[in-house]
């Protein structure tokens, strides 16, 4: 019933989450 807003709130943790790890993946990359 709410599987929407279950999706909403996990594609916002990670997507946070990516860019919070980005740069360190990118220093780890070079």
């Amino acid at each position: 019933m709410y599987v929407w807003v279950i999706n909403i709130l996990i594609n916002e943790t990670t997507f946070t989450y990516n860019i919070a790890i980005m740069p360190f993946t990118l220093q780890l990359r070079r």
